[in-house]
């Protein structure tokens, strides 16, 4: 933003009073929420797993949008590879040449690779917060918003059997987005759920759940972008060597 990265101390640049207008400003239009629920995303969640993160120069794409990032700094490795040899970056998604590629689309981008990686992204997702002692009924919430968003699957017949928590931390964090949940953007409200069934670090849950989206589903993703796109037979490759010859 502005030439400023600003995304992985969320927490911190929101209260930067310096940067605060605008910060809040990017966030409304980029996530396109009202400014209440703005005040609901588990900013602490973002910045304590990032805390305990290894994080990379052109890691936490996820949080901006791509044409954010663009402008914000040149990314590393074989995306800059990619721009050397075949001039700037288009927006075409390196997976299956969709015009106007954004974050979101990898997703459900359908491209093979990238599919059978989400559907492996969602068995492990679901393994390990199994390990982190997360509750079954959690769990089921968050693999329910993994298949809306990854499937495009409606939870119409499975929440008649939701507890009154269940449909309440879904419907809170629909108003954030389930892609932007998947991203890191959980509502406070898990906090609350977590809490319901065992007290003793509800705020610590919280953020695993953010670190394991982003170890599990996010980070592998965009690796596997990164690689279809340094790759020669990638769809936008061979759209920029069409229109080249014409």
């Amino acid at each position: 933003m502005r030439g400023k990265w600003i995304t992985t101390r969320v927490d911190k640049a929101i209260q930067d009073r310096k940067g605060e207008h605008d910060i809040k400003k990017y966030l409304l239009t980029r996530l396109a929420i009202t400014e209440e629920t703005l005040e609901d995303i588990d900013t602490a969640a973002i910045e304590a797993a990032r805390s305990v993160h290894s994080w990379r120069e052109d890691q936490a794409i996820w949080l901006l949008s791509l044409k954010a990032a663009r402008k914000a700094r040149q990314l590393r490795g074989a995306r800059r590879a990619h721009c050397h040899h075949h001039g700037a970056h288009n927006s075409y998604c390196p997976g299956c040449g969709e015009p106007g590629e954004t974050f979101e689309h990898l997703f459900t981008c359908p491209n093979t690779d990238l599919t059978m990686l989400r559907q492996k992204a969602r068995k492990k997702v679901r393994r390990m917060l199994r390990q982190e002692k997360f509750p079954w009924r959690v769990i089921q919430i968050i693999d329910m918003i993994l298949r809306t968003v990854m499937h495009h699957e409606k939870p119409d017949n499975f929440q008649e059997q939701w507890l009154y928590t269940q449909k309440w931390i879904w419907e809170k964090q629909e108003q954030i987005g389930f892609s932007e949940m998947i991203k890191g953007w959980i509502t406070k409200a898990w906090v609350q759920v977590l809490a319901e069934y065992d007290d003793t670090d509800p705020a610590g849950q919280a953020a695993k759940l953010v670190t394991v989206m982003w170890e599990v589903v996010c980070e592998p993703i965009w690796e596997m972008r990164n690689n279809i796109l340094a790759g020669s037979d990638n769809p936008t490759v061979l759209k920029e060597t069409r229109t080249l010859r014409e």
